[in-house]
């Protein structure tokens, strides 16, 4: 194939439900990005009030992180 271009995956977009089950999870290309690094949680404060999502996640500060058993979990969905 002449003119075909190599993409590289460099992350994913993943949607959870309230338990923590991956009902979306998107590839993201390099062309796509232009951080070198970056992970940014979004999460909806009253939905994780009452579901928790399995406590793959806690608020420090301003900012929502994962927590271990979050970043395990997402290690095994992203590969």
């Amino acid at each position: 194939m002449t003119g075909s271009k190599t993409v590289q995956l460099v992350g994913y977009e993943i949607s959870l439900n309230p338990n923590g089950v991956p009902v979306r999870i998107m590839p993201i290309a390099s062309e796509k990005l232009e951080l070198k690094e970056s992970t940014e949680l979004v999460v909806n404060p009253q939905v994780y009030k009452a579901a928790p999502c399995r406590k793959l996640v806690f608020k420090k500060g301003q900012k929502w992180v994962f927590t271990a058993k979050g970043m395990a979990y997402l290690d095994l969905i992203t590969k």
